[in-house]
């Protein structure tokens, strides 16, 4: 008869990756969320401002591709930021099983 193996079950709260992947994870969302903050701002305030329609459409296609700009890094740290972590997760997984 073979012996029982008993395994702990991983705490919900578990972590699959390294501390500096959430510290890096957490700083892309906080600048994402600093793009966003500032592109509303900047919306609203040209909105409300007395230039010709014209010209808030020219200053708000600016406004977008600003933001734009500044969000593509981000998001592109992101998607790797995911990678690592499903890869993390899998050699996890491995190593459990």
């Amino acid at each position: 008869m073979m012996p029982k193996r008993h395994f702990q079950e991983p705490k919900s709260d578990a972590k699959f990756y390294q501390p500096e992947v959430e510290i890096a994870l957490q700083n892309e969302l906080r600048a994402l969320a600093d793009i966003e903050a500032l592109y509303e701002e900047q919306r609203e305030k040209l909105e409300r401002s007395a230039v010709r329609p014209s010209v808030k459409e020219h200053l708000a296609r600016q406004l977008e591709q600003r933001r734009a700009s500044a969000r593509d890094p981000r998001v592109k740290r992101l998607s790797e930021l995911r990678k690592e972590i499903l890869k993390m997760m899998r050699d996890w997984d491995r190593t459990v099983h």
